[in-house]
C-alpha cells in the first residue's frame, strides 16, 4: 500500500507550551511511517511517501491513515501543514480525541470552502455553529494548529484563531463514514491531499 517515492478570523497567536514536540511520522527514519496504517474504508487510494511529505490519492471516496502507535493525551497540541493536490471536497479530515469521544476537524468539505468541527451534539460541520467557509486552491499550503483541552478546542489556520469551541456538556462524535480514523487520524475525501510536519506536544498554556 505504501509506494516509495465562513466565520470572522480572530487574529492572534497560538500559544505555546515550551515543551519538546513529538514528531508522529519521520521520513528520516527507516521506517517514517511506524505507528501507522493505511485506513481500512474500502476503495481507498494509495498512499506515497516523498520525501518528507506523505501523499494520499483519491480514493472512493475515502483515502487515509489511522494512527496505531501513541497517542496524545488530554490537553495536547497538535500541528501538521496539509494542502489540496486535485478535487474539490475535503482535502483535511484530521479526526483526534477529545476529553469523552472524538471530533474530525474538515477543512474544504461539502463542495470544496465548507470548514468546522463535525460533529457536535450530532451536527457535523456543515450545520453546526463551528461551520466556516474558505476555499483553499490547488498546492496552497495550510498550516493546522489545534490546542485539545478538557473543555474546549481551538483552531488556528495560518497562525489566525479561527475557532473556539467549548466542550461543557457537548457530546462529541464522528460521522459513521470516519470511525476507521480512529483514535487519531487524517483522510480526505474523493480528493487527493498532501500532509506534513505532523506533530503533536503536551498542552501547559494559556
Amino acid at each position: 500500500m505504501f509506494a516509495c517515492l465562513a466565520s470572522a478570523c480572530i487574529t492572534g497567536p497560538a500559544p505555546e507550551s515550551g515543551r519538546p514536540w513529538e514528531v508522529l511520522f519521520d521520513p528520516a527514519s527507516t521506517d517514517p511511517l511506524a505507528g501507522w496504517q493505511a485506513t481500512a474504508f474500502g476503495g481507498q487510494g494509495e498512499l506515497e511517501l516523498r520525501e518528507d511529505t506523505l501523499i494520499l490519492n483519491t480514493g472512493y471516496p475515502l483515502t487515509g491513515i489511522t494512527r496505531t502507535g501513541t497517542l496524545p493525551q488530554v490537553p495536547f497540541e497538535l500541528e501538521a501543514t496539509c494542502r489540496r493536490r486535485v478535487g474539490n471536497d475535503f482535502f483535511c479530515g484530521l479526526t483526534f480525541p477529545v476529553r469523552e469521544g472524538h471530533l474530525t476537524l474538515i477543512l474544504g468539505g461539502w463542495g470544496g470552502a465548507t470548514c468546522g468541527f463535525s460533529s457536535l451534539d450530532g451536527d457535523d460541520a456543515s450545520v453546526n455553529a463551528t461551520c466556516f467557509y474558505l476555499w483553499t486552491p490547488p498546492d496552497q499550503t495550510v498550516s493546522v494548529r489545534l490546542v485539545v483541552e478538557s473543555e474546549r478546542v481551538r483552531l488556528w489556520l495560518d497562525g489566525d484563531l479561527r475557532l473556539t469551541q467549548d466542550l461543557k456538556g457537548v457530546r462529541c462524535s464522528v460521522r459513521p463514514e470516519m470511525l476507521p480514523c480512529l483514535p487519531l487520524g487524517f483522510a480526505c475525501f474523493s480528493t487527493s491531499a498532501e500532509l506534513d510536519g505532523l506533530r503533536v506536544r503536551p498542552f501547559r498554556g494559556a
